[in-house]
């Protein structure tokens, strides 16, 4: 049986660790309209048949904003501030995409 995420603290840890099992696609990149607003880049996201978005949130100084969000099917959305470990996973996936 494959291995299945959960949604709680800890999961961006257990998707790097498997992270041969992980794919990701960008699908957008929203901007905010105020001078020092945020970028927002939207992934397709699968890990095992789970799918999603991670929708992942910069602020002018690229660095990652709490507010990004995890979403695979959990009971609830997965922020950042609740599972620190998603931060690597996110600097992973925009450094691979050539945004970081």
């Amino acid at each position: 049986m494959g291995k299945k995420l959960s949604g709680s603290c800890g999961t961006g840890k257990k998707i790097i660790e498997n992270f041969e099992l992980f794919y990701c696609k960008l699908r957008k990149t929203t901007r905010t309209a105020e001078p020092n607003g945020q970028t927002a880049y939207t992934f397709d996201v699968d890990f095992e048949k789970q799918s999603g978005h991670f929708c992942i949130w910069l602020n002018k100084d690229n660095k990652i904003d709490e507010s990004s969000t995890l979403d695979m099917g959990f009971e609830k959305s997965l922020p950042l501030y609740n599972d620190p470990t998603l931060e690597d996973l996110a600097k992973k996936m925009l450094k691979s995409n050539g945004i970081l």
